[in-house]
């Protein structure tokens, strides 16, 4: 599913996606996307909400510009090689990042790889009380200098940025 706009709220949804298979049975294309909202026009994100769903793919909010104003509530998300829940507000194909503020993410539960929030300056952000289904920790890449993170199970986090 693909989200644009202000104020959308994606709640309560069962979601089962699969990728392509090459004809030689080998090759993978990426393109089994969840929930997803990516950088093409009208991208910025304000005040949405991703509550209560379950599925087999990302949530993906993916190089999106401006997030001002997201709550991402009790998803149950497994994922292959992207994180479950991936918050990252940078454009895609230009350098640098763009604002992230108002952002929770809160009461996930993520089975394969982790969370990924990015966005600078960052303000308001908390990643509380998420958490992990898996043998060893995923990671939590935390790449908003000012995110509160909080009471996170099984996560391992992984900070790219000083906080300022």
């Amino acid at each position: 599913m693909k989200l644009r706009g202000w104020c959308w709220v994606v709640e309560n949804n069962d979601y089962e996606v699969f990728s392509n298979v090459c004809s030689d049975g080998k090759y993978r294309i990426n393109d089994g996307e969840g929930l997803i909202h990516e950088d093409h026009c009208n991208s910025t994100i304000v005040d949405s909400r991703l509550v209560g769903n379950r599925g087999n793919t990302y949530l993906s909010l993916f190089h999106v510009g401006v997030i001002d104003g997201l709550h991402v509530e009790g998803n149950y998300i497994t994922s292959g090689h992207i994180p479950p829940i991936y918050v990252t507000a940078a454009r895609h194909k230009q350098p640098g990042d763009f604002p992230i503020r108002r952002v929770t993410i809160v009461k996930n539960t993520t089975r394969g790889h982790g969370i990924r929030v990015q966005g600078s300056p960052s303000e308001k952000v908390v990643v509380k009380d998420n958490r992990h289904l898996g043998e060893t920790p995923a990671a939590l890449f935390n790449d908003c200098p000012s995110a509160e993170l909080a009471n996170n199970t099984n996560y391992e986090v992984k900070q790219t940025r000083v906080k300022n």
